[in-house]
């Protein structure tokens, strides 16, 4: 008897689903047919963005037991051998978070003009489309509005580089990187410089303080007599004169490229057939929500 009650609730509750639907079916069908058209013109309004990844792993200047026998060497010739080269990673790692270093590295390779002002990219001429109310005739076209000025500063560099670059490592320390750019080609090509420019940056730093750390050594080794301290400088002045060796030969100084960054085919973003479907859904529910409280205002 219960069982029969439960089945006649359930179905004049769908009765009064398919009588609510049919009653209000032009304004329904009208919301969810313009959000579908809307989701499609918004859909194929977004332009284009391709995203190029590489993979890396961390590399050592030098092995930290191999430095372990001349720590105490070092200490006498007032050096922190062991300590040396340990911050390698940790210097790479917050170069792609400097401001300077970021703003240096598009200015220099004329990357400045890609990052702040294309719009868009000409697929069969294969390049970027600029705006020209940004930059045009070897110019920036913006109007200066308080601290913004027509150039970018380094502040604006970095934000937008920030929002397109992605750098995550995992456990194991592997480490993935990815650039974001309206061109396939340049997005590769930017994030293969960028991964180059973080390693020349910290081998010429390491060179410098090598060398730096090589003259101060032979100042010591001439201003001491004792023969047995001489013999210790000495060893400490051959093995800074190894690492300057190995790090002007050693490309992949900071960072070893397991999987190099390619030219995407596929564009970066979430699904225009995801986008369409969500704007739709949304649509009809909202016209929904429109005929009840429509229905509740008449009564």
């Amino acid at each position: 008897m219960e069982d029969q009650y439960i089945e006649k609730d359930f179905t004049d509750y769908l009765r009064a689903i398919i009588d609510f639907f049919k009653v209000n079916l032009l304004p329904i069908a009208t919301i969810t047919v313009i959000s579908a058209a809307f989701s499609v013109w918004f859909a194929l309004s977004i332009v284009n963005e391709y995203r190029s990844t590489a993979t890396l792993i961390p590399s050592s200047m030098n092995d930290q037991a191999e430095s372990g026998g001349l720590s105490a060497i070092g200490e006498i010739a007032g050096l922190n051998v062991q300590g040396s080269h340990l911050a390698t990673n940790l210097i790479g790692k917050e170069l792609f978070k400097s401001k300077a270093f970021i703003n240096k590295f598009f200015t220099d390779n004329d990357y400045l003009v890609y990052l702040m002002a294309s719009k868009g990219w000409d697929q069969e001429k294969d390049a970027l489309i600029i705006d020209k109310n940004i930059y045009s005739d070897g110019s920036w076209q913006r109007p200066a509005k308080g601290l913004i000025k027509p150039k970018p500063s380094a502040e604006e560099v970095y934000l937008r580089f920030s929002s397109k670059f992605n750098f995550t490592q995992e456990r194991d320390k592997v480490i993935t990187v990815g650039f974001t750019a309206y061109s396939p080609r340049v997005a590769q090509e930017v994030l293969s410089n960028l991964i180059k420019a973080v390693n020349d940056e910290v081998r010429n730093r390491d060179i410098a303080e090598a060398v730096s750390s090589r003259d101060y050594l032979i100042e010591e080794f001439d201003a001491t007599k004792q023969i047995n301290v001489q013999t210790l400088i000495a060893n400490l002045i051959e093995d800074e004169i190894s690492d300057i060796k190995l790090a002007s030969v050693k490309k992949e100084y900071v960072y070893t490229i397991v999987d190099a960054p390619s030219s995407p085919i596929s564009r970066f973003g979430v699904p225009r057939s995801l986008i369409c479907f969500l704007i739709t859904l949304s649509g009809f529910f909202l016209s929904i929500v429109f005929v009840i409280f429509k229905n509740l205002y008449r009564r």
